[in-house]
């Protein structure tokens, strides 16, 4: 989405910089129903991932901070969580897993797309 740079309303200047793209942000319980996820897991999924979404708080009519995150934050997490059809499904994982530990400890060959490639 790009904006355009409003203009004064008296004198029709161009305001540079004023009218960029702001991205909207979602409290925690909205934005677990748009990935999908539980409230819950969404909120060990941000601890463990301070480093990538620093935390973004507004006061409440209670006085309690609310945790926000923004659209493009939602949009990672949904890239990182959710699986399409050119990712690996959690058994296809973890049968890759095995077989390379297999490999390691001297058992049968690797077990890969092409069979004469070694694990790494």
């Amino acid at each position: 989405m790009s904006y355009a740079d409003p203009t004064c309303p008296k004198c029709g200047a161009t305001l540079t910089g004023v009218g960029g793209s702001v991205d909207p942000l979602f409290d925690l319980k909205v934005a677990a129903a748009l990935i999908p996820m539980r409230y819950a897991s969404l909120k060990k999924f941000l601890c463990r991932h301070k480093a990538m979404f620093p935390a973004r708080y507004r006061l409440a009519g209670d006085r309690r901070r609310r945790r926000l995150l923004s659209v493009t934050g939602i949009n990672k997490i949904r890239e990182t969580v959710i699986r399409g059809p050119d990712r690996p499904t959690f058994d296809e994982l973890l049968a890759q897993f095995d077989a390379t530990l297999k490999f390691q400890a001297g058992g049968g060959p690797a077990v890969t797309g092409d069979p004469w490639s070694l694990p790494e």
